[in-house]
């Protein structure tokens, strides 16, 4: 993990005070035994000098020199600068001359322009407040990148694809990432992570968690067998404990739970893994493959993961499946979901379902969403087609490509029931259904569609379309029925932003994050400018807020260190509280956090929100 400027003034200061309660009460504890500088009086005229603030992940470390007569220190905050929010205490009686103010309860955004002001205190009362701090709200967002070093061979350099798959615990203290390009020849929990040419996307997922308001590395994680693209996609269950990575490359002719490992005849078959944590140690519970009477190449099982909120209800996407009776013989690439039961720890399997429209290239369980008990799946299929009626130029009529759906099921027993077939009201290219998000409940689903066009004349019929800037259709479940709520679109909207290729949403349905990776701005960090178009294929990502039935565009989010091509927002996780949001930039390289800092990876980051 690479961390912000300052980082040894950083380091020494948090040995001392943690983002904990401990620091709190030693606070104290100190004021009451009339801690400060002994028995000076203090002069209640003046503030005290030298307040300024440094950085960590969301975090600011504020420092001061310490008043003559002080007992203890008040800090107070204004959370929105001018705005309505009234002035509050934090961090009750300071005592030392520096404080570590955690941001994790709330997302970033909502401490836009806030400012802080300090003053310093005796028995009798508090003296003038300092001129208020602003902090710089870039220097906050967290920057997480591999650990492992930059992988080189034959005169190049490889890439990790850090942050292909990312997922946040139910709290947001835990974060796995996703390298499926990471190449070292280890195997299992923090082996050697030195890269091998040989075992090129291999694959590996980093876990970091919080602990007292500090993020570390926890495990670097590797498949059980050499892989393919291992951690290009992750899941964890709401406590963080279960963790399962998904590598749609892996080439075994395994079949169902723990089958044979070695055997590497099928190109393209696909595994998932699951790994169970015990007092902060990972280990591996499960090798996972998909029970088919023939297990076709290309499959790619495992690109696309759900795990309900206890981590026992399983579904993996098997989106280049024959979809039919378990044989190559009838529809090519409709795609099936997998679905897994744990009992105990012991992992079985418990269904297979499949479109009840199967068409050639549908790729059913591109996508998938679960809600927090298992009960209710919802599946994407982006590449479904949809067919145009016969016109003047047409009379034949036509089909159009990538139309997409959003298939909802839910579970009685071992039995699957599709309960709504969600398609876009218009026919054309919109790619609908190529991220999901579903709330705790079930009963809110958001369906990306970034080849959404608005009002555009004729509409498209094929990718890609200049004029496509994408939109997130939003649907609500009443009484086992579903209506579309609303449509999400930015209040600024480029065109072919790919708004809508990824989402998260909060366990309460109330919060959804989209990304637009290929969008343009050159702004940096939260709610900047988004009208200079000069750096391509940037990337942002969109939060939205629901306030009764409305929705509306609460902040604009950017890297804390914008350029062209990072693909900003490729993969997105929210944590169920709606307090943490990881965004992933996949492609992203530069180390223009810290010109002086090493940079021992490359391919890849992760920023935190």
């Amino acid at each position: 993990m690479m961390l912000l400027p300052d980082v040894k003034a950083r380091r020494m200061l948090l040995r001392a005070f943690q983002f904990s309660a401990t620091g709190v009460f030693a606070a104290l504890a100190i004021s009451a035994c009339g801690g400060g500088s002994g028995d000076a009086s203090l002069d209640k005229t003046t503030a005290p000098s030298g307040f300024s603030v440094s950085y960590d992940t969301k975090g600011y470390l504020f420092h001061w020199s310490a008043t003559a007569g002080a007992t203890h220190y008040e800090l107070v905050e204004d959370p929105d600068g001018l705005g309505p929010l009234p002035e509050a205490q934090v961090g009750g009686a300071i005592a030392p001359n520096s404080y570590a103010h955690s941001l994790a309860a709330q997302l970033l955004y909502e401490r836009v322009n806030a400012s802080y002001r300090l003053r310093a205190c005796d028995a009798s009362g508090c003296g003038a407040f300092t001129s208020a701090v602003v902090p710089d709200l870039t220097r906050a967002i967290g920057y997480f990148r591999a650990s492992a070093p930059a992988p080189r061979w034959s005169g190049r350099f490889g890439t990790h694809d850090f942050g292909r798959g990312v997922a946040l615990s139910a709290d947001g203290s835990t974060l796995a990432i996703g390298a499926p390009g990471d190449s070292s020849a280890s195997h299992g929990i923090n082996g050697d992570p030195s890269p091998s040419e040989a075992t090129h996307y291999s694959g590996a997922v980093y876990v970091y968690a919080r602990v007292n308001g500090r993020w570390d590395q926890q495990a670097y994680i590797k498949a059980s067998n050499q892989g393919g693209s291992f951690g290009a996609t992750v899941a964890l269950s709401a406590d963080g404990n279960t963790l399962v990575a998904g590598a749609p490359a892996e080439s075994s002719n395994a079949s169902g739970v723990n089958g044979n490992q070695a055997d590497t005849s099928v190109f393209g078959a696909g595994a998932a893994y699951v790994f169970r944590r015990t007092t902060g140690t990972w280990a591996q519970q499960a090798y996972i493959k998909p029970v088919l009477e023939v297990l076709q190449p290309s499959t790619f099982f495992g690109s696309a993961l759900a795990l309900s909120a206890d981590g026992k209800t399983l579904a993996v996407g098997s989106p280049g499946e024959y979809n039919g009776l378990n044989t190559p013989s009838q529809v090519n690439f409709g795609g099936a979901v997998h679905v897994y039961a744990r009992n105990n720890d012991t992992w079985t399997v418990h269904s297979r379902v499949t479109s009840s429209e199967a068409e050639d290239s549908d790729h059913f369980g591109t996508q998938l969403a679960i809600s927090g008990d298992g009960q209710t799946l919802a599946v994407g299929a982006p590449h479904r087609k949809g067919f145009l009626a016969p016109d003047a130029l047409h009379p034949s009529g036509r089909y159009v490509s990538s139309v997409g759906a959003a298939y909802v099921l839910t579970r009685n027993g071992a039995t699957w029931t599709q309960q709504a077939a969600l398609k876009p009201p218009v026919i054309e290219y919109t790619a609908f259904g190529t991220a999901l998000a579903l709330s705790t409940d079930g009963n809110t689903l958001a369906v990306g569609a970034p080849g959404y066009t608005d009002a555009v004349t004729p509409r498209p019929v094929s990718p890609p379309d200049t004029a496509a800037p994408g939109t997130v259709y939003t649907f609500h479940r009443q009484v086992g029925q579903w209506s579309q709520q609303t449509l999400l679109k930015p209040t600024i909207s480029e065109k072919l932003e790919g708004f809508g290729r990824t989402l998260a949403m909060s366990a309460d349905g109330r919060t959804v994050a989209v990304g637009a990776p290929a969008e343009m701005s050159k702004a940096v960090g939260i709610n900047g400018d988004p009208m200079d178009n000069s750096a391509r294929l940037a990337g942002a990502a969109y939060l939205f807020t629901q306030n009764g039935n409305a929705w509306s565009q609460r902040a604009y989010l950017k890297a804390s260190n914008t350029a062209s091509h990072i693909d900003f927002s490729q993969a997105i996780a929210l944590s169920a509280d709606g307090n943490t949001l990881a965004i992933a930039s996949r492609s992203e390289a530069t180390s223009a956090t810290d010109p002086n800092t090493v940079q021992t990876g490359t391919g890849g980051s992760v920023y935190l929100y």
